[in-house]
């Protein structure tokens, strides 16, 4: 694995202070904000996914993609009240793509040591 930059762990948290502190304050600020982290894990996601092509990556990339488009949906949550439903039901769909991996991984491993 390798180290993290100092400045990327440095402006991690503080994206994450500024979020925490603002999403009650704020609610636009909060959802534009988890939506440029969301941004960043995507596209490293797709860097990883274009490297190795893993099935696991891609599902990761989409369920995360899922996640990043109910934020954007959720800063349009002033224009209908039907846009919050929509939201969660997006990010309900992203949640679930990330478990589906999660489980993929678990399955995959209980496969090797069985091999083993």
């Amino acid at each position: 694995v390798k180290k993290q930059s100092a400045i990327t762990i440095v402006l991690t948290l503080y994206l994450l202070l500024v979020v925490g502190y603002f999403g009650n304050i704020e609610y636009f600020l909060y959802n534009f904000t988890f939506a440029l982290l969301l941004t960043a894990v995507v596209i490293r996601l797709y860097k990883k996914y274009t490297q190795k092509r893993s099935q696991t990556t891609k599902i990761l990339m989409f369920g995360f993609s899922l996640i990043l488009l109910s934020q954007l949906i959720f800063i349009l949550i002033f224009t209908d009240p039907v846009v919050y439903l929509v939201g969660e039901l997006m990010q309900l769909s992203g949640y679930l793509t990330i478990l589906t991996a999660f489980i993929k991984v678990i399955i995959g491993a209980n496969k090797k040591k069985r091999k083993t």
